[in-house]
């Protein structure tokens, strides 16, 4: 029934189950996943900074040019490339990879091999219904609310987004 499932994570708890349900239903089906989260962006909480400074999971160096690319990419209005911002970039980076690294242990102990993991960046609803158009997929699995902003008392702004968009079924986990 769901060859090509899509699920997106925000690390989130709801985030955590929607990769969980994904990999139910892909066992079940035999389907194959698509794991997607997507990097953050804007300014990043001083304390969190020095957090992960502290873990040596970020450098705390001037900004690199993979750092000034994630930053053009961003959407919105004119982005900062100071060293501020570049950090910021970074430790947004770096918590896109925590993320992906929590989610795709998730699969691999739930037996699911066949699956591919990305880290994107852009909207992560314009991102999550592209991506679904690219990979095919009859399915597409988010977490009712994540960590963003909360512009919604039912939905969050992305699932709904993704609901109200995609063209294939979407489950939302709550």
């Amino acid at each position: 029934m769901f060859k090509h499932i899509l699920v997106a994570t925000d690390g989130s708890p709801l985030g955590r189950r929607a990769a969980e349900t994904a990999a139910t239903l892909a066992k079940k089906f035999d389907s194959a996943i698509v794991l997607v989260t997507i990097v953050g962006q804007g300014d990043v909480p001083e304390n969190m900074v020095r957090m992960l400074k502290a873990e040596h999971l970020v450098e705390g160096h001037k900004a690199d040019q993979v750092s000034l690319e994630v930053l053009s990419r961003a959407p919105g209005p004119a982005v900062r490339t100071d060293s501020r911002a570049a950090e910021a970039a970074e430790v947004h980076q770096k918590m896109a990879e925590i993320i992906l690294a929590e989610a795709t242990r998730q699969l691999k102990d739930a037996g699911i091999k066949n699956f591919d993991s990305k880290i994107e960046s852009g909207k992560p609803a314009d991102v999550i219904l592209e991506l679904a158009k690219q990979n095919d997929s009859d399915l597409i699995v988010v977490g009712s609310r994540g960590f963003g902003d909360l512009k919604s008392l039912i939905l969050g702004s992305v699932s709904h987004k993704v609901l109200q968009t995609a063209e294939c079924p979407c489950l939302i986990i709550k």
